[in-house]
């Protein structure tokens, strides 16, 4: 059977952060993993209503889902991040 995923528990640890940096994607509730992912060039899924790092979304890097939403796993599917993440981190 096929891996698709692995589930980690959210805090600040290197084994976090190196499954982030080799992420094909990512899916989180987290304020945190989602400007780490970000500066990881890890593409992000937000489940969440809003968030505070607004930059992720108007790169197009990180994508924002609300909970309520009838559509979370299409949106997931079809997310994809842009290829050019390096002139966004070159603002920060």
């Amino acid at each position: 059977m096929k891996k698709i995923g692995t589930v980690v528990s959210p805090g600040f640890n290197l084994l976090n952060l190196n499954l982030m940096s080799r992420s094909h994607k990512m899916i989180t509730d987290s304020r945190e993993v989602q400007k780490e992912a970000y500066i990881l060039k890890a593409p992000c899924i937000i489940i969440r209503s809003e968030t505070e790092w607004v930059e992720t979304l108007e790169s197009g890097w990180n994508c924002l889902i609300d909970p309520a939403a009838n559509n979370i796993s299409e949106s997931i599917r079809n997310f994809v991040a842009p290829s050019n993440m390096g002139i966004y981190l070159e603002k920060m």
